[in-house]
């Protein structure tokens, strides 16, 4: 039997916007000057969208990027559609899975999750889906609330940065990132 895509059990984008909304948004911010700067006409994935804080703030920082949030839960995918009203026609989102990411091959520039992959049983599958979607020389880039912990991955596909979970709020460090 194989595993479940998700252990979240999703239905109420209001009940998650009480519980966790407060931290998506706080945490969408500090988790972008880690992962760099958005170039002009970029193709972004925010992985696990949730109810849209990532990709709104996305959208807020680029005004040439397209976002595409992918959420498992379709009320989270309805929530953050009617977040975003509608009127951005450089915002997208759908539902999917992490774990079949329902796009080609190199696809973005830039694959970003927001305290998605703690939920993900395959974890490792899910990151694997999110290198594949990568162009080469893409950043991917998550964060899981569980550890705090944050890495970028180069065209190499080696760390060049981590967040420790020991610092606090998220600190901003410099690091290296190459592309192709």
């Amino acid at each position: 039997m194989a595993a479940a895509a998700s252990t979240f059990t999703a239905t109420d984008g209001d009940a998650y916007e009480r519980q966790m909304g407060r931290w998506s948004r706080r945490l969408a911010e500090a988790f972008l000057d880690f992962a760099g700067p958005v170039a002009a006409e970029e193709r972004v994935l925010d992985l696990g969208c949730g109810t849209g804080s990532l990709s709104l703030a996305l959208a807020r920082r680029s005004a040439d990027a397209r976002i595409c949030g992918l959420d498992f839960s379709p009320a989270y995918v309805d929530y953050a559609q009617r977040r975003a009203g509608g009127g951005d026609p450089r915002l997208e989102f759908r539902v999917g899975d992490a774990c079949a990411i329902p796009f080609p091959e190199a696809s973005f520039d830039r694959v970003l999750s927001l305290l998605m992959l703690h939920f993900v049983p395959r974890a490792p599958a899910a990151v694997a889906e999110m290198r594949r979607v990568a162009r080469p020389g893409a950043v991917a880039a998550a964060i899981r609330p569980v550890t705090l912990a944050a890495a970028v991955r180069s065209r190499a596909r080696q760390p060049v940065a981590t967040i420790s979970p020991s610092r606090s709020p998220m600190p901003r460090p410099s690091f290296a990132r190459s592309r192709a």
